[in-house]
């Protein structure tokens, strides 16, 4: 990853904790040059779940959309690493569960218009995702991995599963048949997301059995310095 990316532990302050998910956590900090963040990390980063974390920052790094959570940095001190984001309200799937909940009902035109923009929203950041050469598929679409920001937008985010999608050549794929997807670097230098995504995708699509005994502090240096060594 660009040195450019990584943030200083120094410049994030604690404020309070967001939420705790059965593998990670979510802290609000302020960043020295914005106000509030949210910080996404995971106390139990090794082998697959490093290189997820990896896969993830790498992802956001390179993608430029309205729909699609602003990514900040990474901080890095093994065997922590945090990706810092843009703070929302919570998630698509946490906003639904509390607005039925407390049974908020909004008028019936409102409320329709009101989903109509959330599944809008949620529409087009996978149409980006699509719309890129060769195609980016989340593979993991859920009202949870949706964000809603403070001026009610839907923003997709969590790219640890995404993956590239190889040339399909115009054919059709059978109803279980897999997607196939990039699983050898040299493939990805037609595009600059694709280059860009070369170190993570490499330590998750690589056949190599010597994955899960990676350690964050094997990685670390290498989410760095953008090489997989």
């Amino acid at each position: 990853m660009n040195r450019k990316c990584v943030i200083d532990f120094a410049y994030l302050e604690l404020i309070r904790e967001l939420g705790v998910g059965s593998k990670s956590t979510i802290f609000q900090r302020t960043l020295k040059t914005r106000p509030h963040v949210a910080v996404h990390t995971d106390g139990l980063l090794r082998g697959r779940r490093c290189s997820i974390f990896a896969r993830s920052g790498h992802v956001q790094r390179v993608l430029n959309h309205p729909n699609i959570v602003e990514f900040y940095g990474m901080c890095v001190s093994p065997p922590t690493i945090c990706l810092v984001f843009q703070l929302c309200q919570g998630s698509l799937g946490d906003m639904l569960h509390d607005q039925a909940r407390r049974q908020i009902v909004h008028p019936a035109r409102q409320q329709l218009l009101i989903s109509v923009g959330y599944i809008l929203d949620a529409a087009r950041a996978v149409a980006y995702l699509h719309s890129l050469s060769p195609p980016f598929v989340h593979r993991d679409i859920k009202p949870s991995g949706f964000l809603v920001d403070a001026e009610c937008n839907v923003q997709l985010w969590d790219f640890g599963e995404s993956r590239c999608v190889t040339k399909l050549e115009g054919k059709n794929l059978a109803p279980n048949q897999k997607v196939p997807v990039l699983e050898d670097k040299e493939l990805a230098v037609r595009t600059g997301i694709d280059a860009s995504l070369g170190t993570a995708l490499s330590l998750v699509d690589s056949p190599s059995h010597e994955m899960e005994n990676i350690s964050p502090d094997y990685v670390a240096p290498e989410i760095i310095d953008g090489t997989t060594g």
